[in-house]
């Protein structure tokens, strides 16, 4: 079901407002702000998936430049408290395709406010929550040709109510989510698509009287934005707000289902109220109780994609088109120089079925063993997609093994616009596997199956865990069966080998103990001590040996102790004229989300450096 919720706030200079930064902000961009010198840079956002300005009719083309249209917005305002643009927030249909939101967006920003004289810079945003939306950043003066108008555009403004109490509130944001929901089930009547949004899915909030200043800037506008939206759902819109929960988990407590109401709602009565209708909702299934005593649930939608993932997964489990003859493979791997645990991997993945499970430990030779497949199905005309969830995965698969590669959100976009196909020449290898989550999962099985292609997976369910929802690699590995590498090969002390088998198998005792005993650990107590005997060992190595900054990492659990090792380990590095003495200082931005990823905090510290560092 589509949601009509919409939102619209007013940006002005006493609300610490700037035009230029609410743009940078939105538009995932660096701005200069003429006006005041400073410089807005947001180039780090990933959730920024598309952006254009709409200008009005007649308009100089100049104000394209995101720069330039701010730029002019705010030199056209002279008061200290002056206005300098309105932002309203469309949550956009998920069930729809980006190319498609943005039409959607883009034909509702010329209506109502391009076609009306107003320029609008218009961002799709799509985050991890699930919860695409699109901001529309209105000027509030009309644009003539190469200037604003003298006036602001007040003709435009929504009317103004009266309450019971006889103050007035604004009545703007019921009036956008009332224009929202129309134009959306009229879009999706026209392009005849099977969505309509239900006017008791109207997610829109009425605000009284005024907001404190803190809550004002544009950062925590948005944030706001995200809980009154969480909000709406937990308490109006129950099956959107358990798509919401799964996106992330495919299994939560009902101390964790508790946990996400009561982040998003203040009042207690309201609390309830949601969570006696989520817990009684149809889309919810209780899984009983788990190991930890507690009540486990999931949803009927995720419920039903891990049962056609293993339904999809085992069709192409009993193929074996991809299958080459093992005579062959076995004369071909004579040419290389494999062990026997990688050459058994080699040829379960090119004479077995149309999906092969590799779990492979750290340091057993994976990347060696891709390379030997990969030169077999090149020489027998396939095409090797690799795909991976990182992108240093995903080029450490290219640069190992010679396979073609891209991460796993690229070849989803490829797919989606038309720009890769996979056909019955075709196979996909994942690797890292391990990391991709139940929805992403399902996709790639799903497109392999439908194209007839082949799939391989490789990884190790024991190293890091999806970020998303569910473990579909060791589901599928332990329902369908997989090809097993456990000989490492980057260690040549066997014990070495058994304490890395240990800590893959989260048994770290074993593995410190082991260090212990050769007298790699150095234990103490006091921290100033323990810093101290890094500091100096760094420092010894680099003085007595041929290895460079570029060989040597400290590692800490804790920011704030890295910033301490790091600072004592330059301090050194400076009084041994290893780096300059001299330093500028770079600012280094942390966003720390909370449970629902519904409220960012941004955290920015200055860090040193100094020519010679690394």
């Amino acid at each position: 079901m589509a949601i009509a919720f919409a939102r619209a706030t007013v940006h002005s200079r006493t609300k610490g407002h700037s035009a230029v930064a609410g743009s940078a902000y939105r538009a995932g961009d660096r701005r200069v702000d003429a006006r005041t010198g400073e410089v807005h840079d947001f180039r780090n956002r990933n959730d920024v998936q598309q952006v254009e300005i709409l200008l009005p009719a007649g308009t100089d083309k100049k104000f394209l430049s995101g720069d330039i249209l701010w730029n002019a917005v705010e030199a056209a305002e002279k008061r200290k408290d002056a206005q300098v643009a309105k932002d309203i927030v469309l949550a956009l249909p998920k069930e729809l395709l980006l190319e498609q939101q943005i039409i959607l967006a883009r034909n509702f920003a010329n209506q109502h406010f391009v076609n009306k004289g107003l320029a609008v810079e218009l961002a799709i945003h799509h985050q991890i929550d699930g919860n695409p939306h699109a901001h529309l950043y209105v000027t509030t003066r009309r644009l003539h040709s190469d200037k604003f108008d003298i006036y602001k555009a007040r003709d435009l403004n929504p009317t103004f109510a009266n309450s019971a109490t006889g103050k007035g509130f604004i009545s703007e944001g019921d009036y956008w989510g009332e224009q929202w929901r129309e134009f959306q089930n009229q879009f999706f009547i026209d392009n005849k698509i099977e969505l309509q949004v239900d006017e008791s899915h109207l997610l829109t909030t009425r605000h009284e009287g005024r907001v404190n200043s803190e809550e004002v800037h544009y950062l925590k506008h948005e944030n706001q934005l995200k809980r009154e939206t969480v909000k709406s759902l937990a308490l109006n819109d129950t099956k959107n707000f358990l798509d919401l929960i799964s996106a992330r988990y495919s299994v939560f407590t009902d101390q964790q289902l508790e946990t996400f109401v009561f982040n998003s709602i203040q009042s207690q009565e309201k609390r309830e109220l949601a969570v006696t209708r989520i817990k009684s909702h149809p889309e919810l299934i209780c899984l009983g109780v788990g190991e930890n005593g507690r009540l486990h649930y999931t949803t009927r939608q995720t419920f039903q994609k891990e049962a056609n993932l293993i339904e999809q997964a085992s069709h192409l489990a009993k193929s074996k088109k991809y299958s080459l003859a093992n005579s062959y493979v076995e004369k071909q791997l004579s040419h290389c120089s494999l062990t026997a645990e990688q050459a058994k991997a080699v040829k379960a993945m090119t004479t077995g079925a149309d999906i092969t499970i590799v779990v492979g430990r750290a340091g057993t030779g994976k990347s060696t063993m891709l390379k030997s497949a990969n030169m077999l199905w090149q020489k027998e005309g396939f095409t090797v997609h690799g795909i991976s969830v990182s992108g240093i995965a995903a080029k450490g698969l290219k640069d190992s093994s010679g396979i073609s590669s891209s991460t796993l959100a690229r070849f989803k976009k490829l797919m989606e616009y038309g720009r890769m196909e996979l056909n019955s020449k075709s196979i996909v290898v994942m690797d890292e596997a391990g990391m991709t989550n139940l929805h992403d999962m399902a996709y790639v099985v799903q497109k392999v199956k439908e194209a007839n292609a082949k799939l391989v997976l490789v990884g190790d369910p024991d190293q890091l865990q999806p970020i998303g929802a569910g473990a579909p690699f060791r589901a599928l590995a332990e329902y369908l069966g997989f090809s097993a590498m456990e000989s490492i090969q980057r260690q040549y002390d066997e014990g070495d080998r058994k304490a890395s088998h240990a800590l893959a198998q989260g048994d770290t005792l074993t593995a410190i103990n082991h260090y212990n005993d050769k007298g790699a650990v150095y234990w103490q107590e006091e921290s100033n001590v323990a810093y101290q005997r890094i500091t100096d060992d760094y420092i010894a190595k680099l003085n007595h040996t041929d290895t460079t900054l570029f060989d040597q990492i400290v590692l800490a659990h804790q920011n704030d102790t890295v910033d301490e090792l790091n600072q004592a380990i330059r301090t050194t590095l400076k009084d041994n004229q290893k780096i300059d003495s001299t330093e500028l200082t770079y600012t280094v931005q942390r966003k720390i989300p909370n449970e629902l990823g519904n409220e960012v905090e941004i955290i920015q510290t200055q860090k040193p450096f100094a020519v010679g560092d690394k």
